[in-house]
């Protein structure tokens, strides 16, 4: 949750890691919306510095992964189970 300098909530972030291996392929994209796309080892990410990384929940996520902190995707299959409309 984040919040405005006055208290206010703005809005509820929920991010999704998914944890795969590269099988081969060419990468997908559109140059219209994004303009570059690569693949790059978990070390590589957490030696950028926050200037070169948007997101610097990354880092904590790939720390996850590097402990096998992984829970399985099933977890979400009720996802909005309980959620207020």
């Amino acid at each position: 949750m984040r919040f405005s300098g006055t208290g206010t909530q703005l809005a509820t972030i929920i991010l999704f890691n998914f944890s795969a291996e590269i099988i081969g392929g060419k990468i997908a994209f559109d140059p219209d919306e994004i303009m570059a796309v690569d693949f790059l080892d978990p070390q590589v990410v957490l030696n950028m510095t926050d200037k070169q990384l948007r997101g610097l929940e990354r880092k904590e996520s790939i720390n996850k992964l590097l402990r096998g902190e992984i829970l399985p995707l099933d977890i979400i299959s009720n996802f909005n189970k309980g959620v207020k409309q």
